[in-house]
Formats: C-alpha cells, structure tokens, sequence
C-alpha cells in the first residue's frame, strides 16, 4: 500500500472514529432511554413501523448510491456530470417511495397509525436523500462528511428522543423525531456536497437516468432482498406472535445494529480502496488481509462476550423486562459474527464486477429467510426467528466464498488464532472475576461495566504481549498526516 493511500486511510479513520464515539455517547441515550420508555409493546410496535418501511426503501435509492461511490471512486470528474443530471430525480422517487407506503399501509391488518407510518416514511425519504449527497463524497474518500452527518443526524434524534420523553409525546413523538433527524442529516449533506460539486443546471434526463439506473439495476435487485433480508423477520413476527414478541426480538437488532455502527468506521473507510485496486490482485489481497484483520480484532471478542454477558446487557441497557429476549439475543450475536466478515465478500464481489452474482445469491438467502420465516415463527417464535437469520447468513456467506476464492486467495482463519487467544483469556478472566464478585461490586446493573472494563483490558494486553499489535502500529495511526 502506497503511502498517500495508508494516510487517505488512517486520516479517514480517525475522522469516522471521532464521530462514532460521539454518536456511542448519544446512542447510550436513545437505546436505553427509548425501549425502556415505550415499554415491550410500544417499542414491538416502533420496530414493526421501522421494518415495514424498510421494506420499501430501496424504491428512494434504485441502487444509486452503490453505483456513484462505485464509479466516483474511479473517476471523480464524473461527480458533477452525476449529480446535476439525477438529483431531481432523486427527489422525485422519494416522493413515489412515500405514497408506494402509504397505499401498502391501507391494506394492514391492525396497524399502527397511518400517521405515524406516512411521518417516519418522509424522514427515511430525507435519510436516504442524504446519503444519495454523501454517496459523492465518499466516491471522493472525503469521508469526514460522512462522519459529521452521522454526529449531526444523531444528536437531532438523541435531543428529540429527550424532548419525547420530558413531554410524554410517546411513540408518535419518537417517529417524528426520528424524521427531523433524517431531514437535518440531509440538509447538512447538501451544503457539505457543494464545496465539491459544481451544482449548475439541474435537470431530468431521460436517456441519462435510463443508462444509469439500468447500470444500478443489479444493485436496485440486490438492495431489494437485503431489505426483505433484514426486514422481513419482524414483519412477520408481529403478525403471528404480535408486538410483544417483536419487541423482545428487536433488543438484538438494536443492540448488533450499534456494534456493526463501530465497524462502519472500518468498512466506510474501505470500500472506496477496494473499489479503486479491483484490477490490482496482489494489492487487492494485502488490503483484503489487513480489513479482515482489523475486524476480528473487535468482532471475536465482541462475539463472545456479548454471548456470555447477554442477561446482564438486556438488563442494564433495555431493563429486565425484557428479559425474554436473552437466548434470541445471543443466537442473533453468532449472525453478527457472519455479517461483519460477509460485508467484506460482498464487498469484493460488487467490486469486481459480480453484481448479478451477488444478485442471485442475495435471492436465494432472501426466499430462504422467507420461507424459513413461515415456519419457524409460529412454532419458535423469535428463537425461530434467530435461527432463520443466521441459516440465511450462512447461505450467503458460502455463495460468496465459492466465487470470490476464483478471485482472489483468502484464508479467513489465518488470522484469527491471536483475536481468539486473547478472547479466550478474555472469558476466562471475566468468569474468575465474577466468581470472586458473584454480586458484584457495585451490587446492581452496571456492574456489568466493570465486568467489560477487566474483560477488556485482559483482552488488549493479551494482544500486546502476543504483538498482535503493537506500540508501534498505535503511533503510525496517531501520528499527523
């Protein structure tokens, strides 16, 4: 790796490393506060809101964004050129994507409000029109944008949640604060898009938009099953075993959604290099190694103390009632596991020009989901559920090997021996320690925090005593670009 391209990467770090902390300070705020606030039911209720809706997104995008990040990365003259000749379209599919919901919502069997829907519906509109801005800026690796519309879209969701919350404003409060944030998260994207974009006339061109969304169809497709993918579960959980059960099942996707927000820092920053050496295979790989390095770093530990510690997690975090999520909880965090080393295959394959590939693979794990779903949530319900979702990943998981091995060599186990050693020990100083403390210190649910604190520190002197990093590497990331 050159060293322009390790200071593009290290400078991006940090900038995204920044905000995630940031946004982990406010995210403490909004995952405590708001499940505990709306109760089991209110926050089954927010989820189904939020999965149906989801559904629908990719019809605001049309795989767009995945394409200009994509052909930016390689040629950032075609930025403007891009920008001035799909943004009104842009807007108009977010206009198509509201009243698509909104005519689906009709046909509900006991939904929430229409209200409510068409609300949060109009800030996944603005949401998903800040990252059609940010798309641009990512194709140019100027990734700080990226972080500062995360802190800014955050902290308008965190004051609102708070705000909900002092004024009892309930579930409707939490939706319409969850679409203001959308909309300042796009109103700071724009500004931030034209100090790179020469924004001139804007206008719809038929033929352009047709060439371009014909290219993003592959990705249209693919974003379509991830929708169905991730969506689909809770959807279908609340209409065989009701808000209860989804709300209980939504603890895991809220929390996994946080850990897979910290590997955002990791992924954002790399998916613009591997796009620009796709062509370069030896370098490929030696970009490919280190990322996947750098993952199992966070994710074998995070994998198994979330397991081990799931009870005192829910408890602490989203309150003893929900409890009963504890065994979907820890089946969801093995998914976790799957999903943070996928993103890199499905990373590799887009990259190399194998959309439809990842298309019919992406497919088949979707009907797979689907149909798994049908039987095993209303025998199972959400340990049902779980095991649906991690069977799925697996699906994906060895497609994407099989055709990414033609590529290029990757041994996913070669660099897991240390991340495992110093997560074992890990574990076995976290079971020493609560042994001896079996109450705790503290003697209440934040003993926890200690917990991860000496589980923490055994793990990363472990790592320094078996120089799976080392002092070194630290002052390279930290010294001045």
């Amino acid at each position: 790796m050159e060293e322009h391209e390790k200071k593009t990467i290290i400078k991006n770090i940090k900038w995204l490393t920044i905000s995630k902390i940031i946004i982990y300070l406010l995210s403490i705020v909004t995952i405590t506060l708001i499940p505990r606030y709306l109760g089991v039911e209110g926050y089954g209720q927010l989820n189904f809101i939020i999965s149906f809706v989801g559904l629908f997104s990719i019809i605001g995008d049309l795989g767009l964004q995945t394409l200009i990040i994509k052909d930016i990365s390689k040629n950032t003259k075609k930025a403007s050129e891009y920008f001035n000749n799909l943004f009104l379209f842009r807007i108009l599919i977010s206009f198509v994507f509201v009243f698509i919901v909104f005519i689906f919502a009709l046909f509900l069997k006991s939904p929430p409000t229409l209200e409510q829907i068409v609300i949060y519906t109009i800030g996944i509109g603005f949401f998903l029109l800040g990252n059609f801005n940010l798309a641009f800026l990512n194709g140019f690796q100027e990734i700080k944008y990226q972080a500062l519309s995360d802190i800014v879209q955050k902290l308008a969701y965190t004051i609102g949640a708070i705000i909900v919350i002092i004024f009892n404003y309930k579930l409707f409060g939490v939706i319409v604060a969850s679409a203001v944030s959308g909309f300042f998260m796009f109103v700071f994207s724009f500004f931030a898009i034209k100090k790179f974009i020469k924004i001139k006339r804007l206008n719809i061109n038929k033929k352009y938009i047709k060439e371009k969304v014909i290219l993003a169809s592959p990705f249209i497709l693919t974003s379509i099953f991830w929708m169905i993918y991730f969506n689909i579960d809770r959807v279908f959980l609340t209409y065989f075993k009701g808000n209860y059960a989804t709300g209980l099942y939504s603890i895991s996707y809220t929390f996994i959604g946080f850990l897979l927000s910290i590997l955002a820092i990791i992924n954002t920053t790399f998916f613009p290099v591997l796009s620009n050496f796709s062509n370069n295979k030896p370098k490929l790989e030696s970009i490919v190694k280190k990322y996947l390095y750098l993952l199992y770093l966070f994710i074998i530990p995070a994998t198994i103390g979330g397991i081990y510690l799931a009870p005192k997690i829910i408890s602490l975090v989203f309150g003893s009632q929900y409890l009963g999520g504890t065994f979907a909880f820890q089946l969801i965090m093995f998914f976790f596991l799957l999903n943070a080393i996928g993103v890199v295959n499905y990373y590799l394959l887009i990259t190399n020009n194998l959309e439809k590939y990842s298309l019919k693979l992406l497919g088949l794990s979707a009907a797979t989901n689907s149909l798994l779903n049908l039987i095993f949530i209303p025998w199972l319900g959400i340990v049902g559920a779980a095991i649906t979702t991690i069977i799925s990943e697996i699906v994906i998981f060895i497609g994407s090997y099989i055709k990414i091995r033609a590529i290029i060599k990757i041994n996913y186990l070669s660099q897991t021996f240390k991340p495992i050693l110093a997560s074992a020990l890990m574990l076995l100083g976290i079971i020493i320690f609560t042994s001896f403390f079996p109450k705790g210190i503290l003697h209440n649910n934040f003993d926890v925090l200690i917990t991860i604190a000496v589980g923490g520190l055994i793990y990363i002197a472990t790592l320094f005593l078996t120089k799976a990093i080392t002092i070194k590497q630290i002052k390279e990331m930290l010294k001045n670009e």
